[in-house]
């Protein structure tokens, strides 16, 4: 699997930002992850996280899943990509696809990785390409009816989680 960088994934998530004081936040961010800075990185995304910033909060998650600038902790970076995935973010629903696909934070769900990878992978994202890759992994590890059952899944709920 390609390995993002918090760095690299500060500077695309800045194409998909609605305002130019998330803008800045990001920017700021990234320039202190790149300069080693996490903890102060992470402070500035818990900021906007608080604020109820998707992006911000599928960022913090990564954050706690790779242990930059806060204590490693699989449960709570889960947490936080499940909100982020929840209110449409294609990162968020990338990294928890890839949390169930890997079983990390969570019990190894192939049904809900398929489900939460193809929702991100049908959305422009630094991830697209990543999520449709490790989606067609996790296809070819389901069963016939399991695939026919995460196909259904996936169309009821692209009214939810797709703009």
């Amino acid at each position: 699997m390609t390995r993002y960088s918090l760095p690299g994934l500060f500077l695309c998530s800045l194409l998909t930002l609605a305002s130019a004081a998330q803008a800045d936040l990001y920017s700021e961010s990234q320039a202190l992850f790149a300069a080693g800075s996490n903890s102060e990185a992470v402070s500035l995304l818990e900021q906007a996280a608080s604020a109820g910033d998707a992006g911000a909060k599928a960022l913090l998650g990564k954050a706690y899943a790779t242990g930059s600038g806060v204590d490693k902790d699989l449960e709570r970076a889960f947490e936080l990509f499940s909100e982020s995935a929840h209110v449409r973010d294609p990162l968020g629903q990338f990294f928890i696809g890839e949390a169930y696909f890997l079983g990390r934070g969570t019990d190894r769900n192939l049904i809900s990785a398929y489900l939460w990878l193809t929702l991100s992978g049908e959305q422009p994202s630094p991830v697209q390409q990543e999520a449709q890759s490790i989606q067609q992994k996790v296809a070819a590890e389901l069963n016939p009816m399991q695939l026919e059952k995460a196909q259904i899944l996936v169309e009821q709920l692209k009214t939810l989680y797709l703009d």
